[in-house]
């Protein structure tokens, strides 16, 4: 499948919700990033391990 016919509004929204959590102070941004470790996107699972990565933490479960 062409990657233009691929697009995903609920993929797209859980990667900007990423890059705002990795701006937003406080524990419980980091939390939200540690959930979305579980999401069933790949993508939004790569983009929070490395949102969390950004803030410091290094240890969590996930990518």
């Amino acid at each position: 499948m062409p990657d233009y016919l691929d697009y995903d509004d609920s993929r797209a929204m859980g990667v900007k919700a990423v890059w705002a959590l990795r701006r937003t102070p406080g524990p419980e941004a980091e939390e939200a990033l540690r959930g979305l470790l579980a999401s069933g996107s790949d993508i939004v699972r790569e983009a929070a391990a490395k949102g969390l990565r950004s803030r410091g933490v290094f240890e969590f479960e996930g990518t």
